[in-house]
């Protein structure tokens, strides 16, 4: 199987991934029925704000941070799509879901983003779309939030998610984790419970018999503790921002998990690829990858990224002209001549 390919040598298995500029309706509409093996996308939210007038705005104004701008970092391409109204909304989701659910194979999964203004009319239109909407797993993105002063952090993202008519237990997928967890949060926390658990594995490893029961009883509750606490069924992930290529980007190490849900070898879809952190993911996992997407700017860095990550390296460095170990020539075999 070789890399980069077209979408055709995708669905044969002959190429590991293809992307291509264009609108993902159109495209979905060109593929063959029941080729794919899930749908994971992030479309555009048309949020980021409570009226028409505020979603009408940029994307930049909707998903920047001001201090980003004032302190002159990079800001990432604006991208397309983003400024339907709650009905357009949903009206045009139902129309690629219900396309999208075509070109899935019996049993196929999907994953789809949304934010807490959408989530009520995305579980609506996975549904409208044809799919069965088998639940909500909620992203914590810890401090990558705009905090508000006396009012509750909207700090989570949500995947809503399901799959193309039954969905058997018996797939070559492994069992998922039903909370992603930003890693800023936890860290502090799971040094202390580090420590405290290898002290108890020492107490435990010291004690016999009822010499110090105190010890020995406090030493197997932090292991149980251990064994219940709900952090150990965490999925963490974090947006590293030398590695945010896209303005709503997700990290990769997220999108890893996500696409776990789709079987080993499988073909993964994504009708708004952006940047192409689904199918940097897929490439890492083992999964093939179809993208999609239609801002010509983000298309090329989604495109760079795919072609160095295929070759082991960042985009920096394969920019930088960075020589993979994929790309060393074989070295010539000198013949040994006895002594």
């Amino acid at each position: 199987m070789t890399g980069e390919g077209t979408i055709a040598e995708v669905l044969a298995g002959s190429a590991r991934w293809a992307l291509v500029r264009g609108d993902g309706l159109a495209v979905l509409r060109d593929l063959p029925p029941a080729c794919i093996d899930m749908l994971a996308t992030d479309p555009p939210y048309s949020s980021g704000g409570f009226t028409r007038g505020d979603r009408m705005g940029s994307t930049e104004s909707k998903y920047v941070q001001t201090t980003v701008v004032a302190r002159g970092l990079t800001v990432r391409p604006d991208f397309a799509g983003d400024n339907r109204d709650q009905r357009a909304f949903a009206m045009w989701c139902t129309l690629w879901l219900g396309e999208a659910l075509q070109k899935a194979k019996p049993g196929a999964a999907i994953a789809c983003f949304t934010d807490w203004r959408q989530l009520p009319t995305t579980t609506d239109v996975v549904q409208a779309g044809g799919w069965i909407w088998r639940g909500i797993v909620p992203w914590d993105k810890g401090t990558s939030h705009r905090p508000t002063e006396g009012r509750f952090s909207a700090q989570c993202e949500y995947i809503v998610w399901g799959s193309a008519g039954a969905m058997p237990f018996e797939r070559d997928a492994p069992t998922q984790r039903g909370y992603l967890a930003h890693p800023h949060e936890v860290d502090r926390r799971d040094a202390i419970d580090a420590s405290m658990l290898a002290l108890a594995r020492d107490l435990v490893a010291d004690t016999c018999g009822d010499d110090r029961p105190m010890g020995h009883q406090l030493a197997r509750l932090v292991l149980e503790r251990d064994a219940f606490d709900p952090s150990a069924s965490v999925i963490r992930a974090t947006n590293v921002r030398h590695d945010k290529h896209h303005m709503t980007g997700k990290p990769v190490p997220l999108m890893e998990r996500i696409v776990e849900l789709c079987e080993r070898g499988g073909v993964v879809l994504d009708l708004f690829a952006g940047s192409a952190s689904t199918g940097v993911a897929c490439l890492r996992q083992g999964r093939r990858f179809i993208g999609v997407e239609l801002t010509e700017e983000n298309y090329a860095i989604g495109l760079e990224r795919m072609r160095a990550e295929e070759r082991g390296l960042s985009p920096a460095a394969a920019r930088a002209g960075q020589v993979s170990l994929f790309d060393m020539p074989d070295l010539p075999v000198v013949p040994h001549e006895a002594p």
